[in-house]
């Protein structure tokens, strides 16, 4: 579980994404909801590696992986994180998601299977962060935009989860 340290500093990122990214700017809110599921992923997993902590996480019960499979597995679940998970699917069956370092390319073959969901997830990061994101090209800002919805639900409840008793 986090320190009371890193709780703070998620609650920060998470509240920036909420309020200073507003709804004008998908990459800023993409960037804060992401960073606060690596500070619970570097914390979970004690790996100080994305590469590492990724897979760790599709082996062994944690936070971020537990939060996902209970939203995805609710009897009513939550439209948009559907919509955003089943957009996400249809644009990387429509063209997969190329890296920038040569890695081979990915698609979401079920928008309910975590391992695909994080993948995909962390590929659109390595490429918004290391520039292979155009703002000129609509798919790379719906990627972005769709990804940024899904985290929008996944990572709130993993606030909620955090601090229900705060």
């Amino acid at each position: 579980m986090l320190s009371e340290t890193q709780k703070k500093i998620f609650k920060h990122w998470y509240k920036r994404a909420r309020t200073e990214a507003g709804n004008y700017d998908d990459g800023i809110k993409f960037f804060y909801l992401y960073l606060c599921l690596n500070i619970v992923l570097a914390d979970e997993s004690r790996e100080d590696r994305d590469r590492e902590m990724l897979e760790w996480s599709k082996i062994n019960q944690n936070t971020i992986r537990n939060s996902f499979e209970r939203l995805m597995n609710e009897e009513k679940p939550n439209k948009t994180l559907i919509g955003s998970m089943k957009a996400l699917q249809k644009l990387s069956e429509e063209k997969l998601i190329e890296s920038n370092t040569g890695k081979p390319p990915l698609k979401i073959n079920d928008c309910r299977n975590y391992a695909e969901v994080i993948e995909v997830i962390y590929r659109i990061r390595c490429n918004l962060f290391h520039g292979n994101k155009n703002p000129d090209k609509k798919r790379d800002m719906l990627l972005i935009r769709f990804s940024t919805q899904a985290l929008e639900k996944w990572v709130g409840n993993i606030h909620l989860e955090l601090f229900r008793y705060n």
